[in-house]
């Protein structure tokens, strides 16, 4: 039973509560936060993360950088930028296939129907490398479609 007036260790309990549970509360709203904005981070398509893996170039060297994609248990990530020059791509002696450069063009051209350096049109404009990466764990394609005349570069990362 309690007695009155209260002992000191049931006071000292009984206040120390109220902090414990709102400790309690922040710590489980932080780890909720910590845990969304790292899911969202990570599963978001960025694309100067993209540029900078993809290539050897300073990010400042580019203009129009737009980015699209979606990243889950497999991933498919594009890029588009204007640059005055060919970029430098990381591991470019690994880009050895070409058979590709019409469905990747015809790809490129559907997501990015408002720009006009990879229609149909410019075909004889366009330089194309393609990679891919094949283990038993996964299969990685990657493909760089240049427009020499446009300046318009396209890039894409997609697998599973």
């Amino acid at each position: 039973m309690h007695s009155y007036p209260p002992k000191k260790e049931e006071n000292a309990v009984s206040m120390a509560k109220v902090p414990l549970i709102i400790l309690a509360l922040v710590l489980i709203g932080f780890v909720v936060y910590s845990i969304n904005h790292y899911m969202t981070d990570r599963y978001s398509v960025h694309g100067d993360r993209l540029f900078k893996a993809a290539f050897d170039e300073d990010i400042a060297s580019i203009k129009d950088l737009t980015q699209g994609g979606n990243i889950s248990s497999d991933y498919d990530e594009w890029i588009h930028f204007k640059l005055g020059r060919a970029a430098k791509v990381r591991d470019i002696e690994n880009y050895k296939g070409d058979d590709a450069q019409e469905v990747a063009r015809r790809w490129f051209e559907a997501k990015f129907p408002e720009v006009k350096g990879c229609d149909s049109t410019q075909r004889p404009n366009l330089k194309f490398w393609s990679r891919v990466d094949s283990t038993s764990a996964q299969l990685k394609r990657q493909w760089y479609l240049y427009n020499w005349r446009t300046d318009d570069h396209f890039y894409r990362i997609f697998g599973m």
